[in-house]
């Protein structure tokens, strides 16, 4: 279908849309749209009987038509009722989805209005189906195009089967369609407005930044005026009416100046709102009046600052376009979607998926012109996720801070719906429900990277609806403005490193706010409507806490008297200001933090005096343990003795820092201790910290507030070590971080440092440090300090639809860290505390909306009888595995996850006695891993060991750069020597046979398991020990011409002696070749004749390799190297290094029977055309037909294992869908 047809069935919906004043006028839209054939006699009504609805519901219902009924499937009811409240539209659609198949209410009181309802089902148990509602509202006097474009996209042209019909009607009412119309029109309004911009100044991030807050305004006024605050003309936007008498009034004349902007949005925007409009000679009678009487909103939206001084004029046409090319199109709602009713309309949630994706690109690209733009996509954290987050994280922090049950915490945190809420209420005493209020409103949260709020509305919407159930309990109903209101001012705290982040949240829970507040139109100027939440939400840098390379932890100190007096007085301050400025000593944030300066200088002089005063301490001053005392060993008072050194320094900086901060102010950058003293001085740091930090590969990470085109490779070097210092000094038990690691990693390290002893932790993050190298600190530091509470991925459904990015959500508690004190002087213990902790790996199998519920996660903390269990033990480590049919739960110590990855040394004595933690690949083996891996693991038990167990792994060949060198062709024999290029400079070269081997280069040279002289393709390696070498051997010129083209001075050959020594590793050869990355065929290679490899990791064993190298090949091999490789090297490749290699689970070959040796000389292929199972096909549909010898090879080791013939399927099953899902990965970006 063109545009332009798509245009015209628009405009006819839209105009059947305007004249719908009767029933006739809904069937004509339904005729005109496809469905004639379809549709009932008008005349036709149903009894309310047969609907078995409630009394209630009856009474407000007076007819209901059947307006079509498609293929006895599909449905169309309109409802006459004279409520149009959400609840009795939920119930009564509610009733009629259960009845009928498929089912399209549409809900009218005066044939004005009209609530279009598509339910549909999700099964969130076996039996037990949700209902979704999506709700399309349409004013016939004003129709959207929004509305009329959702309608439009039911149109038919012929007659369908009825399921494609109802897909097509789901997609209809797609509330991402809306999402991506409107974020493709605001991306294109933003860099008109934009380029108009940077006509009149020199300033692109100016530019952005105003081009950001004009638009953020606008839509402000469109959700205010949804409140009826604004007085304009009935039937129209407020905005609209603004501009039509504009217009009227001679606006938009070719003489006229372009004046709407600088007279009637500047003066809306900056007295209106702020209570200071006194007139304005300039503006006619009925807007001045209009204005006169505009809401006090208060917040900091709509203050004057330093984008509104810049002189910046937008003209008349410019803003038509804006407020009728695209404002007008849209409908604007208040009231944000709930993972159970959603609106086809532009809600607040909307506006911050929509305004962090264009800020986020936009600032990236904010040099580049329209026309060379790449195309934008969406990326947001899904409310689903959000929501489980929340819940999540708040029954941990109710759990650790109240008496009540767990399971009875789960349930009231988790209902939804009447009947949930009602089953709670019941259960749980008034006592218990008054604890969990007093609990939840002495939270303190935070979101470290807040974006657009989504994690802090989600925080609020959810403790509200808990307190709703207090009250309900109590008899009573719950002011939820107020309610609302206490809990960002006194729970939410937000940090984002960019300004529009900040602005976006801001505006994200100003709405919150305003969905709720019901003040009467007479009071909406007699006192500030919304409170400042500059005090809560700070723009700075979450990670760096540094000023001229000293960091400052105020929680160390215990501030004296004065000094805890001041925070006290700045913390009543920011209360005055957070409920009216015009009540507070502060007039804006800038106000705020010079207070919190003078603040911090106190504090510097506290900890200095605090300092001096431990120097003074006598070095034997005795502990007092568990009532006894003792002296400090020779080791502590070493200790104590660096410490006082340490000390001394310490001063000296702090005296430095006070100097600094008292010269340059500007210096001071956003601390945590200084920003939110309350919190971490009177609460030991935040109850909840949860986000979802920013995903920025190593090589990328640079200063956040330096402009990009300035940034050097230096300063990037510099920012990382900031880092890394930045986490060390906050948690000295971390003595190193990757410098490969994500930036996401810094965020976890800080967080954990942010929350206090009781303290609740929740990131969604990339899944990558639980299989990469960079993943080994944090995985290290989590199993010996923290709890770790769960670990849970959605396969069926991934977070980031638009991005390519897999995740995972985690929960810990705070980290414990154990000490001796010493006196004044703390001495960490070399203890472990969190190594009993039982962690959770959980790997969903149906999206989070579908699966969720109070009752499985309850379950799933104290093993309940629901799951299906079985324990598995392996050589080094034993775990638990519950599933039940939409999900898997790995159950493990934190103990046996060290272990499990722990490398000993030579001199091993006990557990962890010597050696170190490898990076362990917690992703692949415990939420990857289909669940054929853990049933053959628990069916094998200690039959199947590591193959680092029994078998040493040695690296691959090294020249140190100079492969060129060693590495030649032969291209003649001639008796006892050989004619050999060097393929760097092409030149020829006589040499000895007796210093020429063969080489096995790579994998892509090898056809067979078996290698064979023919697989070198007369490739050679030089191979001269200098104990049979002689100057006068041919040999001697080539490696002359070596030193001309200085090989000599590559790293490798400038460290030996001579310089043209082989590598150690060029003269041994090993029986077993493991390749370093493979596509889509997986052969490890069985060497028996002794070939020199390059490419490939290598096991030598005499004993058994034949038997090695079938056990090795087999398909469970494959399934390992999927589960523990990496598959981030680009094209869809699979990079396999030593410690991957060591964890691949296989029979102990000596108990396996010998395989002929004609196995080894088949031919290999893709995985798919071994197994029989091809790619391009559902998988799971086909019945795997492995060739004959891969079959024979495999049943030696399945035979040994004792597998089932299902059993041997799952296992062919999962590698082709693994290798399949990596492939399609790579070719889909």
């Amino acid at each position: 279908m063109t545009s332009e047809e798509s245009a015209q069935r628009r405009q006819q919906i839209q105009e059947l849309l305007e004249n719908a004043d009767s029933p006739e006028g809904l069937y004509k839209l339904f005729e005109t749209a496809g469905y004639s054939g379809s549709t009932r006699d008008p005349s036709y009504t149903r009894k309310l009987s047969e609907f078995d609805f409630k009394d209630k519901a009856n009474n407000r219902i007076s007819e209901i038509f059947t307006v079509l009924e498609y293929q006895s499937e599909i449905t169309v009811l309109l409802i006459e009722t004279e409520s149009l409240s959400n609840s009795h539209i939920r119930y009564v659609s509610e009733r009629l989805a259960r009845k009928f198949n498929h089912v399209l209410p549409i809900f009218t009181s005066e044939y004005r209005n009209y609530r279009f309802v598509l339910p549909t089902f999700d099964e969130r148990t076996p039996g037990d189906l949700d209902i979704q509602l999506t709700t399309l509202k349409v004013d016939s006097d004003n129709v959207f195009y929004s509305d009329a474009d959702a309608l439009s996209r039911i149109w038919i042209e012929e007659e369908r089967r009825y399921p494609h019909i109802w897909n097509q009607w789901r997609d209809a009412f797609s509330i991402d369609k809306v999402t991506e119309q409107f974020f493709e029109d605001y991306q294109d309004q933003f860099f008109k407005i934009r380029e108009q911009v940077l006509k009149q100044i020199d300033d692109v991030h100016d530019a952005h930044e105003f081009t950001l807050q004009f638009m953020n305004r606008m839509m402000f006024v469109y959700f205010v005026d949804k409140k009826g605050w604004l007085e304009g003309e009935e039937g129209e936007s407020y905005i609209q009416w603004l501009w039509n008498i504009y217009r009227k009034q001679g606006g938009l004349q070719q003489d006229e100046e372009n004046r709407f902007y600088s007279e009637y949005l500047t003066t809306l925007f900056h007295k209106s709102f702020n209570n200071k409009f006194l007139g304005n000679e300039n503006l006619p009678e009925q807007i001045s009046r209009s204005y006169s009487r505009a809401p006090y909103l208060n917040g900091g939206l709509f203050r004057e600052n330093e984008l509104t001084e810049l002189g910046i004029e937008l003209g008349d046409e410019l803003i038509g376009d804006v407020i009728e090319g695209f404002f007008e199109r849209y409908n604007f709602t208040i009231k944000e979607d709930s993972p159970v009713e959603k609106q086809v309309a532009v809600d607040p949630q909307m506006i911050g998926y929509v305004y962090e994706s264009l800020s986020n690109v936009a600032e990236e690209l904010e040099d580049l012109d329209k026309d060379s733009r790449k195309e934008f996509g969406i990326f947001y954290t899904p409310k689903e996720e959000v929501y489980f987050m929340v819940r999540r994280s708040l029954v941990e922090y109710l759990d650790n801070n109240t008496d009540i049950l767990k399971d009875k915490i789960y349930r009231l945190v988790f209902a939804e719906g009447d009947e949930e809420e009602e089953e709670v209420r019941k259960e749980l005493t008034a006592e218990e429900l008054e604890e969990v209020k007093y609990t939840l409103q002495d939270m303190k949260s935070v979101d470290p990277a807040c974006g657009s709020g989504a994690f802090l509305v989600g925080i609020i919407d959810v403790v509200s609806e808990i307190f709703k159930q207090v009250e309900k309990k109590r008899g009573s109903n719950l002011n939820m403005f107020e309610a609302k209101k206490q809990i960002i001012q006194n729970s939410i705290y937000g940090v984002d490193v960019k300004n529009w982040a900040i602005n976006a949240s801001e505006l994200r829970l100003f709405l919150q706010l305003l969905i709720e507040t019901d003040v009467p139109k007479g009071e909406i100027q007699r006192k500030a409507l919304l409170p400042n939440l500059r005090a809560n939400l700070r723009v700075g840098d979450s990670l760096v806490q540094d000023i001229d390379g000293i960091f400052f932890d105020l929680r160390e100190n215990q501030l004296e008297g004065l000094t805890k007096s001041h925070m006290e007085e700045i913390q009543k301050e920011k209360s005055k200001f957070f409920e009216d400025r015009s009540k507070s000593k502060y007039n804006g944030i800038a106000d705020i933090q010079t207070d919190e300066i003078k603040f911090f200088r106190r504090a510097i002089d506290d900890k200095i005096e605090e300092l001096e005063e431990k120097l003074e301490e006598d070095d034997s001053k005795q502990q007092k343990l568990n009532g006894e005392t003792k002296k400090p060993s020779g080791n502590e008072k070493r200790q104590i003795t660096r410490r006082k050194k340490q000390t001394k320094k310490r001063i000296e900086k702090l005296e430095e820092l006070k100097d600094d901060i008292a010269q340059e102010q500007d210096k001071m950058p956003m601390l945590w201790e200084v920003a939110f003293a309350e919190v971490f001085n009177n609460n030991g740091g935040f109850d909840v910290l949860i986000g979802n930090p920013p995903y920025v590969e190593h090589e990328s990470i640079s200063p956040p507030n330096k402009d990009p085109e300035s940034v050097t490779k230096q300063d990037k070097s510099d920012y990382k070590q900031k880092l890394a210092d930045s986490v060390k000094t906050r948690l000295p038990q971390v003595q190193k971080i990757a410098g490969k690691s994500n930036f996401y990693i810094y965020f976890y390290f800080h967080g954990l440092s942010l929350i206090n002893d009781e303290g609740t932790f929740c990131f969604i993050t990339q899944n990558s440090w639980l299989d990469a190298k960079y993943g080994r600190e944090l995985q290290e530091f989590l199993c010996k300090y923290v709890p770790i509470h769960g670990i849970y991925q959605n396969r069926a459904k991934r977070a980031f639809e638009h991005a390519d990015v897999n995740t995972v959500i985690s929960i810990f508690g705070a980290p414990n860290f154990q000490t001796k004190s010493f006196g004044d002087w703390e001495i960490q213990e070399n203890t472990w505390p969190e190594t009993d902790n039982i962690a959770e790996f959980v790997d969903f199998k149906k999206p989070y909306r579908e699966i969720i519920s109070a009752d499985i996660l309850a379950d799933l903390d104290s093993d309940q009888e629901s799951f299906t269990s079985e324990e598995v033990e392996l050589s080094r480590t034993k775990f638990e595995v519950h599933k039940s049919e939409g999900l898997r739960s790995t159950k493990i110590k934190q103990e046996e996850l060290l272990e499990d990855s722990w490398e000993y040394g030579e001199n091993r004595d006990g557990k962890f006695s010597s050696g170190k933690y490898t990076a362990n690949k917690w992703g692949g083996k415990f939420l990857r891993a289909p669940d054929i891996f853990f049933e053959v693991m628990a069916k094998s038990g200690e039959s199947l060991i590591e193959l680092n167990n029994e078998y040493d792994i040695d690296s691959y060949l090294n020249t140190g750069g100079a492969d060129k060198f060693y590495f030649v062709e032969s291209k003649d024999e001639q008796g006892d020597t050989e004619i050999v290029e060097n393929q760097e400079y092409e030149e020829d070269f006589e040499v000895e046979s007796k210093y020429l081997k063969p080489l096995i280069k790579s994998p892509t040279s090898l056809e067979h398991i078996k290698v064979s002289e023919e697989d070198s393709e007369k490739l050679k390696i030089l191979v001269v020990p200098p104990s049979e070498f002689e100057e006068t051997d041919k040999v001697s010129e080539y490696i002359e011409f070596g030193e001309e083209k200085e090989y000599n001075e590559r790293s490798g050959p400038s460290r030996r002696t001579p310089w043209w020594q082989p590598p150690k590793r060029a003269e041994e050869t090993a029986e077993i070749l493991l390749p370093r990355n493979f596509h889509d065929r997986h052969t490890l290679y069985y060497n028996p004749d002794g070939f020199v490899s390059n490419r490939f990791y290598r096991i030598y064993e005499k004993n058994n390799p034949a038997r090695l190298a079938a056990s090795l090949n087999s398909t469970l091999s494959s399934l390992c190297m999927e589960l523990f490789g990496s598959n981030d090297l680009g094209q869809g490749a699979l990079g396999m290094n030593k410690p991957d290699y060591k964890r691949i689970l296989m029979i102990d070959p000596r108990e396996l029977e010998k395989p002929s040796e004609d196995l080894f000389d088949r031919e290999t292929h893709s995985i798919f055309e071994e197994i029989g199972l091809e790619r391009n096909k559902p998988i799971r549909e086909q019945e795997p037909s492995p060739l004959p010898d891969r079959k024979e090879l495999d049943d030696i080791v399945f035979d040994a294992l004792g597998l089932s013939e299902g059993e041997r399927k799952e296992v062919y099953w999962s590698v082709a869908e693994l290798v399949k899902a990596r492939l399609d990965k790579a070719e889909s970006v």
